[in-house]
């Protein structure tokens, strides 16, 4: 596969648009599983107090039980919520079962999420930026296991690479507004991110989208 990051795609504001329209008559078919499955993601990956918890109370092997079932569970809504929205994002339905595409590729799934905590983590600890970079360089390895379950991990993480060269920043920006959005809608007491989880989740499987268009297959 060969990068053509000269070649414009869509911006952030036409995804954007986009989305909402592709989801303009259909939120209600969506906007419940969207909200609860990214709901226990964010909860799971954030949930450190309730380690130490465990810990303290029940001892190291429920806390590492614990974590075992947060990684599964993490790593599966994760390809779920990709699967999910490049469904909708190609305007192939609203079936709910597709945020269950992770199952058929368990092992796969796993694997590759125990990587890129990994690669993540250790660009975090050399330095802030190198760690976001990576982030981002590797962020569509989800969308590429949907694609070419056969192909190794190495291969998704290189081929992820290939497509987010010359994207990178755009998107950046695209996880901030993502990021800013959720911040505001505390003012709404969250009700807003039951349209905008499924607006973003839609935003970036079509970015995908976008960035595969426009590379050449060798």
């Amino acid at each position: 596969m060969m990068s053509n990051p000269e070649q414009a795609i869509l911006s952030n504001t036409e995804l954007l648009k986009k989305s909402k329209e592709i989801l303009s008559a259909n939120y209600s078919k969506v906007m419940l599983p969207f909200f609860l499955v990214f709901l226990v993601q964010v909860i799971l990956q954030n949930s450190q107090e309730f380690y130490s918890h465990l810990f303290n109370n029940y001892g190291l092997y429920s806390a590492i039980t614990y974590g075992i079932i947060s990684f599964i569970y993490i790593s599966l809504a994760t390809i779920g919520l990709a699967s999910f929205g490049l469904h909708i994002a190609r305007e192939e339905g609203f079936e709910k079962n597709k945020l269950l595409e992770g199952f058929k590729v368990f092992q796969k799934v796993l694997a590759v999420t125990l990587v890129y905590f990994l690669v993540i983590f250790i660009g975090f600890l050399l330095l802030i930026i190198p760690g976001i970079v990576l982030s981002i360089m590797f962020s569509q390895v989800y969308f590429l296991i949907l694609k070419t379950p056969e192909k190794s991990i190495s291969e998704l993480f290189k081929e992820s690479a290939l497509l987010m060269k010359g994207y990178k920043w755009q998107l950046f920006i695209l996880y901030v507004r993502f990021g800013f959005f959720l911040i505001l809608s505390a003012f709404t007491l969250f009700i807003w991110t039951l349209w905008l989880i499924p607006q973003y989740y839609t935003a970036f499987a079509l970015f995908y989208d976008e960035i595969s268009s426009v590379n050449i297959q060798e």
